[in-house]
């Protein structure tokens, strides 16, 4: 809520409790909440009845993209498993060589649609490792062969898809961890040197290993380094005031609706979205900047605005902004008491 917003609010506030009772006022005003929630959530409804299929087939090629990711992905979820059940997952195989087979004919080779043969020719050679041999694993090979042969574009730099072996091993003491993460706060002031390219590039791409559904990587994010542009898009968000002005970076970071594919999946961006804006946070500070998270609590209004004025697409939600900036030798940061940790969990 911006203040002259606040301020009229508060003039028709005191107006209406002049000239009618306060349990009337109190009527009214819970009356017009709830219209307005009303009214975000058909805003918020629409925009994702229009982008995600909704149990429909796709219709353009970032649903297809996502189609594809999710199911190739269930193909690598089940040869992650300790013990994978032989033969396991032939509906999906079947569906992605039927889709693949479509998105070639329409949209040409893609990430998505070389990183899923590339699972299922994974899929064969643990068959055959495992000396499990059969004519259903004969007769995908030849239509994956078949598929492959016909690739329009082929991109054999993309060598995802499958599974790969780890060994694990310790990262870092735990000297270490508690100084990252104790030293990680919501930073309001920063130096005046600009955050490189470099470094955004980089903080983003550490990012990018944070857990999706299906591995649809539902987000996408827009930096700003540009002064006017920091601080036109800051007009629009109401939690920057005193500080705002000094951020050398303004990312806003949202989720691509798109990617979505049912009813039950209408709170995913937030959630994949989310999870991502906290790992770019973390990678940020890990580099050396540091940043402060910045709500999107907004209503249909201002998030219309904000969308015409820095042309975020229709099919994105918008999750949150972060300002950031280098690091000053001496900063402040609130001292806030942490929830104990007695109170949050519950281990059964």
């Amino acid at each position: 809520m911006s203040k002259s917003y606040a301020v009229a609010e508060e003039g028709r506030y005191k107006l209406l409790k002049q000239i009618l009772p306060k349990s009337v006022v109190r009527i009214l005003l819970s009356v017009r909440a709830y219209a307005q929630l009303v009214i975000n959530y058909v805003y918020d409804f629409s925009r994702y009845h229009r982008a995600s299929c909704m149990g429909e087939a796709a219709g353009n090629v970032e649903q297809y993209d996502a189609l594809i990711t999710m199911n190739y992905h269930r193909l690598e979820k089940g040869l992650s498993l300790r013990e994978p059940k032989p033969f396991f997952g032939k509906q999906v195989v079947e569906y992605l060589l039927r889709t693949i087979e479509h998105h070639q004919r329409e949209y040409g080779s893609r990430e998505s649609t070389i990183t899923a043969l590339n699972t299922i020719s994974f899929y064969i050679q643990w068959h055959e490792k495992q000396d499990l041999h059969s004519d259903y694993i004969s007769n995908l090979k030849t239509d994956l062969a078949n598929i492959i042969s016909r690739l329009n574009n082929p991109s054999p730099h993309i060598a995802k898809g499958g599974v790969n072996a780890r060994v694990f091993r310790d990262h870092a003491n735990d000297e270490e961890i508690n100084f990252f993460f104790n030293e990680r706060h919501s930073v309001r002031h920063y130096s005046a040197e600009p955050v490189s390219t470099d470094i955004i590039n980089r903080a983003v791409y550490l990012a990018t290993f944070t857990p999706s559904v299906c591995n649809r990587q539902s987000w996408r994010v827009k930096a700003f380094t540009e002064r006017s542009k920091i601080d036109h898009a800051l007009k629009f968000q109401n939690g920057n005031r005193g500080f705002g002005h000094t951020a050398t970076v303004l990312f806003v970071v949202s989720a691509k609706l798109t990617t979505f594919v049912s009813p039950s999946e209408r709170n995913q961006g937030w959630i994949d979205g989310g999870m991502f804006a906290m790992s770019l946070i973390n990678a940020l500070h890990a580099l050396g900047i540091g940043s402060c998270p910045l709500n999107w609590s907004t209503d249909a209004k201002r998030d219309k605005s904000f969308r015409q004025a820095f042309g975020i697409p229709d099919d994105e939600v918008i999750i949150m902004f972060i300002a950031g900036g280098h690091y000053e030798e001496n900063y402040s940061v609130c001292d806030s008491a942490r929830i104990s940790v007695d109170n949050l969990l519950t281990i059964n």
